[in-house]
């Protein structure tokens, strides 16, 4: 830089000039004596005379210094100048594409918190109808089970009466089985039915029974249902699809005093005890203190469902 260099130069051309006496050189006589001064006192005693110009050198190699380090810092500032006139563009960029960025990832964030709320809604009302389903089962299963001993799909116990019935003959024993001709013409047909207990005599004191204000119906322990159906097979007596046979054993659950009462004043029992052709030789009406009576199988419905 000229005004650095200007300025060492003339640093190094002061001492030369300082050499030079400020006044004019006295004219007296010199003294013969020795004169005081450090040159010759330092040559008297054998000292090397002094460096000419170590201090201009020292002062102009900081000066030197000086100005390189802030040669170096003007570089260094100029280079980041540079450089960041440079990177701004770029730097543009970057906080547009940020901005775009921030600007996607909000509409992202708040279509996000919509489908949180719509998901949590759809929980909410899923839970709800979940509680309303559990209810609906548990009214369901208390109407399966207040309908499961009139029904026959419960097995009961309780007091009630219990109804011993056997005829003449065996079951499957008829005029066609006691080894009579068939030309006779006494057997002709499906075969007597005088000696024996039919299905319309079971029927009977069943119909007795329900009509008597009984709760729950027995034959042989096959539990009687809305379904079941008391029907003969040829010979034998079916209950449901299941056959029984003699002695009929009827049981049923109910007041025992009243179902006794009920039974002693029916006309099929006064039929089936003192009427000559009965087929009956032995009827016993008896109540019981505890009664019990198997459940009945649960049938496959196919067509059926619930209405309300």
């Amino acid at each position: 830089m000229p005004l650095v260099r200007d300025l060492a130069g003339r640093l190094r051309r002061r001492p030369e000039s300082d050499t030079a006496p400020d006044g004019p050189v006295s004219d007296g006589p010199v003294s013969d004596g020795p004169v005081s001064g450090r040159p010759e006192t330092d040559g008297a005693l054998g000292g090397s005379p002094p460096i000419d110009g170590r201090p201009e050198r020292l002062v102009g190699g900081r000066l030197v210094a000086l100005a390189g380090t802030l040669i170096l810092l003007a570089g260094v500032v100029t280079l980041g100048v540079c450089r960041g006139a440079a990177d701004a563009p770029a730097r543009d960029r970057l906080e547009q594409a940020l901005r775009v960025q921030v600007r996607v990832r909000s509409a992202e964030l708040a279509l996000t918190r919509d489908r949180v709320g719509e998901l949590g809604r759809q929980v909410a009302a899923g839970r709800a109808q979940q509680r309303r389903a559990a209810e609906r089962q548990a009214r369901s299963a208390a109407e399966v089970a207040a309908l499961g001993p009139p029904g026959g799909w419960v097995a009961v116990r309780g007091p009630g009466v219990r109804i011993t019935v056997s005829g003449r003959l065996p079951a499957g024993v008829g005029a066609t089985g006691s080894g009579a001709d068939s030309d006779s013409g006494a057997g002709s047909g499906a075969g007597d039915d005088r000696g024996r207990i039919t299905d319309h005599d079971v029927a009977d004191l069943v119909n007795v029974l329900w009509i008597a204000g009984a709760e729950a119906i027995s034959v042989n322990q096959v539990r009687l249902t809305t379904l079941s159906a008391i029907r003969a097979a040829a010979d034998v007596i079916l209950v449901g699809l299941v056959p029984v046979t003699a002695p009929y054993v009827i049981e049923a659950v109910g007041d025992a005093d009243e179902l006794t009462t009920r039974l002693g004043h029916s006309a099929v029992i006064d039929r089936l005890r003192h009427r000559p052709d009965s087929p009956a030789t032995t009827l016993t009406v008896s109540p019981a203190g505890t009664v019990i009576l198997p459940a009945a199988q649960l049938p496959v419905l196919r067509d059926a469902r619930r209405s309300g």
